[in-house]
């Protein structure tokens, strides 16, 4: 189910999330901020989504199917205390029964439980349904007895990107305790994937206890995959149990399965150097399994790594191994299974410690040179994930460990296949590359990797064809909305928004949105599946939680793009977007044949996030469509399609404004943190009527309560004008109407930017109103007025641009006054000067038809009696002069 609402109410509701608030999504989202998180609990029911913004200081108990929904956990947390070690409860408890409890987005820390407790941050008590963490921040919790960060008792958990860090327990498990519970009925299932578990402390099993729990009459099974346990410490004597990465108990009977998939393990310790690393006790031996992983301690492998007493390795197939105490099976030693034992974490490939690399947990730091690239090249017998800890693609033969490493363009010019523009020299066929920001993007004329991950404002362009995949990183700077559109083909619309946190709105609306040309209106995302990708070319409106990238993987668009056909029915604007991982130039998309004959101008719109309004850009400014930026034209009314080619794309800076500079006047009119702008430029080809490619209408997609804009210099009746250009002849003599919106009693300001005018030429603002002519070209000068009418057109404002230093009033009193009919009906007079003003109107034989008076403030419609049609002259008086115009009643 999708709900329509106007394009006008999507784009004014900027504020979604405001600081430390809590919502229930939907009811409606924004209008229900509950004191508490415990107070949303209470109040929600079964599938509601809590939303939780900035720091709250609590502890809470959830026993119902719910979410708990943040935007960013370094931001938005909850915590037991508002300092470290001071409070006396844990944070979250999840209470026992059949639930599905999902917590993600943030951070939890400060929580203190004590010696009956288990879970300082997080406990899960026989929760039989399934508990889901996302994305969290566990960090700073202590328990006095078992699982400092998070503790699970015969539940069911999904853990995934991850971080568990700086948390301490008394007794076992510093970072994580999880153990079967026989009241809960069931064998559990602990996953842990893309995560952290870093620096925990605890008497055995820094990292992480493994409670096969003798009392229980159930199995647990925990998957470890992508992931890294680096820097945990046990605190127990030489002769305690030990288990600097993970301690494991498994009972009679047996009753605990461990897995490892491309895990690194690093750095963790115990008094006892045997004992570092893994440690396995209990009654009967723990099966474990491991593949395509990295197991090492650090320099000195007699702190040993895995100590294989009490333990069965069922399986162990690529992974690099550092000192092993004990028996070492057959398993791991027969050359067919490539494992590599009594490695130093250096000569693994670790060298350095822990980084943001991408994703959403911290990697180690890797070298290229050493053994784990390229190291996995035994085939698996399990099906495992094609992602690293990060996220990003592995290739064919992956790497050892959780990272997998990608070649790095660092280009000094746009080739390729220069070897000197990559940091692992020229990228062999199917592997990995990284494209990140440089100045000079790559261009290829043949391209055989497998994946190319790109950062957000690079570019990409080939001349061949491509059957690798392409990720496409945009970061979008502010929670405001976006448009933008895919560059890459076959994106899973589900899936793209999944990732992308986007905000919540009314009832079941997310921040995603498609454009409908014939009602005006959006549809909005509502968390329905389907089979829908998002279409190459099409436009999208979004808005995220929380500031950050989103993310587009899929196929390259490596031909032109087949045309979209334009809808006409409506306001005719479509919302497009630029189909490639590259820049591509307007105007040579603008001034195509077929575009040019299907557009009702050479123009697009395109959102501006910061000030939240369209700005038009014309096809002589050049302007540069950045990748996955979306943005509007608008068709003629008639049958038309719109075609972007591979022939348009460019290399260019990262900006959503790139052109040349020309001789022009940027006009800016503001109203406290309102600001809004129009352009104007003086071009060789341009004339005072209108010139399409040249000249550009406001945005009337939307409600324009406060704009600035310009009509034509020919005085012509015509549109509401952004962007004019008019010719760099006769400067003196062009009088260019400023049109203004804007409510009564609002102070305004104007300024102007001026660029490359002729050296000497003045440029003045004339407010007819107030019959006052203002320089705007000094430094520091601006033309302030405080509105005692509303402003709704031209006439009152006007553009001068003149040698002389001084302007009178005098002197222009009477130019540029336009006089026209709207209709058969009434007669507009703009850009009268402030004063009394005589209209009388004549039929050509010299009839009098009309005559009145009124008070002019720049504008004066004029009721006309009926009649015929034909030829008429206009008379207009006022203290100043008189003027005569001629118009036509049709």
């Amino acid at each position: 189910m999708k709900l329509k609402l106007t394009l006008l109410i999507f784009f004014l509701t900027q504020g979604f999330l405001f600081s430390q608030t809590v919502n229930i999504a939907g009811n409606p989202y924004g209008g229900n901020p509950y004191a508490t998180i415990a107070d949303a609990i209470s109040a929600s029911n079964d599938g509601d989504v809590i939303l939780i913004s900035g720091i709250h200081t609590e502890s809470i108990t959830i026993a119902k199917s719910i979410t708990l929904k943040g935007s960013n956990p370094l931001t938005d947390i909850i915590q037991a205390n508002a300092a470290p070690n001071t409070a006396t409860t844990r944070v979250v408890t999840l209470s026992s029964g059949s639930y599905n409890i999902t917590i993600e987005n943030l951070g939890i820390r400060h929580g203190n439980a004590d010696s009956s407790n288990n879970g300082g941050g997080i406990f899960g008590d026989k929760v039989t349904g399934l508990i889901t963490l996302n994305n969290l921040i566990i960090n700073n919790n202590k328990t006095a007895r078992n699982g400092g960060g998070l503790s699970f008792d015969g539940s069911n958990v999904n853990i995934t990107d991850c971080t568990i860090s700086n948390n301490t327990a008394t007794l076992e498990g510093g970072g994580i305790m999880a153990s079967p519970n026989t009241a809960a009925a069931i064998n559990c299932n602990v996953n842990i994937k893309q995560s952290l578990i870093n620096a925990n402390t605890g008497r055995n099993g820094g990292g992480m206890w493994i409670n096969g729990n003798n009392s229980a009459s159930y199995k647990i099974d925990v998957i470890i995959e992508n992931s890294t346990i680096s820097n945990n410490i046990t605190t127990s004597a030489s002769s305690g149990l030990g288990g600097g990465a993970i301690y494991t108990t498994s009972p009679t009977g047996g009753g605990v399965t461990l897995s490892f998939i491309h895990v690194t393990t690093y750095n963790n310790s115990h008094a006892a150097l045997t004992k570092s690393g893994l440690q396995f006790a209990g009654t009967n031996p723990t099966l474990f399994s491991i593949y395509n992983s990295i197991i090492v301690n650090t320099g000195d492998i007699t702190r040993k790594s895995l100590n294989l007493a009490n333990v069965t390795i069922s399986n162990s197939i690529n992974t690099i191994f550092g000192g092993l105490e004990g028996v070492v099976p057959a398993i791991i030693t027969d050359s067919g299974n490539n494992n590599l034992t009594g490695q130093t974490a250096t000569q693994a490939g670790i060298s350095g410690g822990l980084i943001d690399n991408g994703g959403k947990t911290q990697v180690l730091t890797m070298d290229k040179d050493i053994a784990f690239k390229n190291y996995c090249s035994v085939s698996l017998p399990i099906s495992i994930s094609n992602i690293d800890q990060r996220g990003f693609l592995r290739d064919a033969t992956p790497d050892a460990g959780a990272f997998e490493y990608y070649n790095i363009w660092n280009g000094t010019n746009n080739d390729f296949t220069d070897a000197n523009n990559w940091s692992d020299g020229n990228p062999v066929s199917g592997g990995l590359v990284h494209i990140k920001s440089s100045a000079f993007m790559p261009t290829a004329a043949t391209i055989d990797v497998s994946n190319i991950v790109m950062d957000s404002g690079t570019s990409f362009i080939t001349t061949s064809t491509y059957a690798g995949n392409l990720v496409y990183n945009r970061n979008l700077a502010t929670t405001n909305w976006y448009l933008i559109g895919s560059p890459v083909t076959n994106q899973d619309e589900d899936d793209f928004i999944s990732d992308a946190n986007f905000a919540y709105g009314t009832g079941s609306n997310r921040g995603f949105a498609s454009y409908n040309t014939l009602n005006d209106n959006w549809t909005y995302y509502t968390g329905t599946p389907s089979a829908n990708v998002l279409t190459s070319g099409i436009g999208y409106s979004v808005k995220k939680m929380t500031a950050e990238n989103i993310s587009f993987s899929g196929s390259m668009l490596t031909n032109d793009l087949t045309p979209i056909t334009l809808t006409t029915t409506g306001n005719g604007f479509n919302l497009v977007s630029n189909p490639y991982p590259s820049f591509i130039n307007s105007e040579t998309m603008l001034d195509l044949t077929s575009n040019s004959e299907s557009l009702a101008s050479k123009t697009i719109w395109v959102w501006d996030q910061s000030t939240g309004v369209y700005d038009t850009k014309v096809s002589t400014e050049a302007f540069k469509i950045a990748p996955t930026q979306g943005f509007f034209v608008k068709s003629d009314g008639a049958a038309g399609t719109l075609s972007i080619n591979e022939a348009f794309q460019s290399h260019e800076a990262d900006t959503f404004s790139k052109s040349e500079e020309k001789t022009s006047i940027l006009l800016q009119l503001s109203s406290g943190n309102d600001i809004r702008k129009a352009r104007l430029y003086y071009v060789d080809g341009a004339t005072k009527g209108f010139d399409n490619g040249f000249d550009g209408a406001l945005f009337k997609g939307v409600q324009n309560p406060f704009a600035i804009y310009s009509h034509l210099a020919s005085t012509e009746v015509g549109v509401d004008l952004q962007v004019q250009s008019v010719p760099k002849t006769d400067l003196e003599n062009t009088i260019i109407p400023i049109g203004i919106n804007a409510i009564a009693g609002k102070q305004i300001t104007i300024e102007a930017t001026i660029t490359n005018l002729p050296e000497g030429l003045k440029v003045f603002l004339e407010d007819r109103a107030t019959n006052t002519i203002t320089r705007l070209d000094e430094a520091n000068s601006s033309y302030k007025v405080t509105l005692n009418d509303a402003l709704n057109g031209t006439g009152r404002f006007f553009l001068h641009t003149k040698a002389s230093g001084v302007l009178s009033t005098d002197e222009v009193v009477l130019q540029n006054t336009s006089i026209y009919a709207i209709n058969n009906n009434t007669l507009r007079v703009v850009g009268l000067p402030s004063g009394n003003a005589n209209v009388k109107m004549y039929s050509i034989l010299g009839k009098q038809v009309m005559q009145t008076s009124f008070s002019s403030t720049g504008m004066k419609e004029i009721s006309l009696p009926k009649l015929s049609t034909g030829m008429y002259i206009v008379q207009v008086e006022t203290a100043a002069g008189k003027l005569n115009k001629k118009i036509v009643l049709e």
